[in-house]
């Protein structure tokens, strides 16, 4: 697996390896497991398939809601564009790496 090779890589670690994590159920739970079980940085998980109403959660939607998991806490955003999770998740990065 890519993500937990990049993760494990002792001489060649990126200074931060961010995993991503499309999850039909249990988001939450299921994106902390992964994060422990690949020993990445950060996870940004969120739920796809359809809800209670039959509306797509993810796929082929302008909007998203995303669970951000890292090392030392977790973080549910709100549901928001797909264009400001973006830019949430660089500025993340960059307060991160600063």
């Amino acid at each position: 697996n890519i993500l937990k090779t990049n993760s494990n890589h002792t001489e060649l670690r990126p200074k931060l390896v961010i995993g991503f994590a499309a999850e039909t159920e249990n988001v939450d739970q299921n994106a902390e497991a992964k994060l422990k079980r690949k020993g990445c940085d950060w996870i940004l998980a969120n739920a796809v398939g359809k809800d209670d109403n039959g509306v797509e959660k993810a796929f082929g939607t302008d909007e998203n809601q995303i669970y951000f998991k890292t090392q030392s806490g977790n973080e549910t955003w709100k549901r928001m564009s797909k264009q400001r999770i973006a830019e949430k998740l660089v500025e993340h990065i960059i307060s991160e790496l600063n």
